[in-house]
């Protein structure tokens, strides 16, 4: 299991938006499991497959041993906790709903990855407990990340 946490995209309004939000420097967060990258975002409005990383964008990539498929299995379809964001600041959230950064805290406690978070999910955060945790952390460019990491499909 990888997990993906994107340096804040300054021509994405939402994305300058989320990294306001949290105070960091990072504005989305995934996992990649098997292959196959994992996330949530508010135009999609639900736990799904993502996109590949834009080829010019930064990623912070930190490898945790194991996978998390039976914890993305019961999450698949999860609707987006927009209400949870955007009161961030305020420690709101909407039971039952995940944004990006639950998704990776979530997907790292079902692998036995405890960060001790509290209400503080944010890519800043969660890089800086892994770190503390002695995991390596490995920056990439999204073309660089696409190539190495995404299984390509068949055919």
């Amino acid at each position: 299991m990888l997990v993906v946490i994107y340096e804040t995209k300054f021509t994405s309004l939402f994305s300058v938006v989320c990294s306001l939000v949290t105070a960091s420097g990072y504005s989305h967060g995934a996992i990649l499991n098997n292959g196959v990258l994992y996330d949530t975002t508010f135009s999609r409005g639900h736990f799904d497959l993502a996109p590949p990383v834009d080829d010019n964008r930064k990623v912070a990539v930190i490898e945790i041993n194991g996978d998390c498929d039976e914890w993305i299995t019961a999450n698949l379809g999860t609707k987006y906790d927009t209400f949870g964001l955007l009161f961030w600041f305020f420690r709101v959230a909407t039971a039952g709903r995940m944004y990006c950064f639950n998704v990776v805290e979530k997907a790292l406690s079902s692998n036995n990855v405890h960060l001790d978070l509290k209400w503080r999910k944010s890519g800043g955060n969660i890089l800086t407990a892994l770190l503390n945790k002695d995991y390596e952390v490995k920056v990439l460019m999204g073309k660089k990340f696409n190539e190495r990491y995404i299984k390509k499909p068949p055919g």
